[in-house]
């Protein structure tokens, strides 16, 4: 995602170019990382919460956005002081917003509809690229998962007690996990009790 921005800045030549994307709740926008390495002098805003600013007006209403002169729009944020305008177009899966991609400029009223058109484009080509880059970060992530599972349950298989069993498992867990302390706390009737720890 990062090369395919930075040769989206080369090429597009906005003053500025980046990729926001909808946090997992769906309340916030995140800036991409790519921001970073493309404009390292700049500000960095981390994340913008739904109804505040351009971006997340598009985000919301799924629809792109040009700007003409940031100063007569209210909903602008100003990040970069040199912003004159600012031109908003959602990352869409079907009708879900997935993020948006923002472009500003320095000069008033630089974003025609043809930009609007061809950053439209873009948009359509970026989409599937970053949510296939989420799948594939969260199957990596369920496959992390499974692999501690199973490692426990190899750990585990031959323990011939209980508090055995426990103590095996919370061995995996510290060494895959890098924990300086793993504990199993069990609930019986008179409440929460300490079962095992690492001696």
């Amino acid at each position: 995602i990062t090369r395919a921005m930075e040769a989206l800045r080369a090429r597009l030549r906005y003053d500025h170019l980046s990729l926001l994307l909808l946090n997992p709740a769906g309340d916030r926008l995140r800036l991409h990382p790519s921001f970073r390495q493309m404009y390292p002098g700049e500000p960095f805003v981390g994340e913008i919460a739904l109804g505040e600013g351009i971006s997340s007006h598009v985000a919301q209403t799924g629809q792109p956005w040009r700007v003409p002169d940031v100063d007569e729009e209210p909903r602008y944020l100003r990040v970069f002081p040199g912003t004159r305008s600012e031109m908003c177009v959602p990352l869409k899966l079907g009708e879900r917003v997935i993020g948006v991609l923002n472009a500003e400029a320095n000069t008033l009223n630089a974003f025609s509809a043809d930009d609007e058109r061809l950053l439209t484009i873009v948009a359509g080509f970026l989409t599937p690229l970053i949510e296939n880059t989420s799948l594939y970060e969260r199957d990596r992530k369920r496959l992390g998962e499974l692999s501690l599972l199973t490692e426990i349950a190899l750990a585990t298989i031959a323990a011939p007690s209980f508090d055995e069993v426990l103590a095996q498992a919370i061995q995996v867990l510290q060494r895959r996990l890098g924990y300086d302390l793993v504990g199993v706390d069990l609930l019986d009737e008179s409440g929460v009790w300490l079962m095992a720890h690492p001696s």
